[in-house]
């Protein structure tokens, strides 16, 4: 049930809100555990099922997703999030970017994912994926304002590690292209790229094996 609702098409403006009944069956199948009334154990897709229908919500702070669900995960049944638990808790901070957020808000949110990010990367046994530093650019790009001289700084270090982690892809090279101002973006990027015009193959070589 948890993998129906994590994949329903929510697209649809008259769809209805699956978080509540996902992390409601979370919790009804932890209960059914811990009074020994059934032997299904959550497992890492159970929460990761729940973080998905969380983040399509749009109104759970990111200090509640990592409080409820990666904590928990770790502490109550000693599972491991992975990439896509460490990606959910990053899209999770976009939801800090509305008007009605303050400042304090926002660098919370600009806080934990910057060190959800660190997180993910310290963890030898995953790596970060493409969605990853999609993620991360969109909440520099939403949460940082223009005039912040911080907002380069953090996306030229996120571009760095994106090269470093090789996952540069086409979608990837545009989103940052339009992040950056046109003399930063060629002098980080296009002065770099081997004389066919291609990027270095170390900056592509997870990428291309995806």
């Amino acid at each position: 049930i948890l993998h129906a609702l994590m994949t329903s098409n929510s697209s649809d403006p008259d769809f209805p809100n699956v978080y509540p009944l996902a992390r409601d069956l979370l919790n009804l199948m932890i209960d059914s555990y811990k009074r020994g009334v059934s032997t299904v154990t959550p497992d890492v897709f159970s929460f990761n099922a729940v973080l998905k229908c969380a983040v399509r919500d749009g109104n759970i702070p990111p200090q509640d997703m990592i409080s409820l669900y990666t904590d928990r995960m770790q502490n109550e049944f000693s599972l491991k999030p992975d990439s896509f638990t460490y990606n959910m808790v990053l899209e999770s901070c976009l939801h800090c970017r509305n008007d009605d957020d303050d400042d304090e808000d926002r660098r919370a949110a600009l806080n934990i994912a910057v060190a959800t990010l660190g997180r993910l990367r310290d963890d030898s046994t995953i790596v970060p994926t493409v969605q990853t530093y999609s993620s991360m650019v969109r909440v520099v790009n939403e949460l940082v304002t223009q005039d912040d001289d911080d907002r380069e700084k953090m996306l030229k270090h996120v571009f760095l590690l994106c090269c470093t982690d090789g996952l540069l892809n086409p979608f990837i090279v545009e989103l940052f292209e339009t992040s950056f101002s046109k003399e930063t973006w060629e002098t980080i990027y296009t002065q770099q790229l081997l004389p066919t015009g291609e990027s270095p193959p170390e900056w592509t070589r997870v990428a291309q094996e995806g």
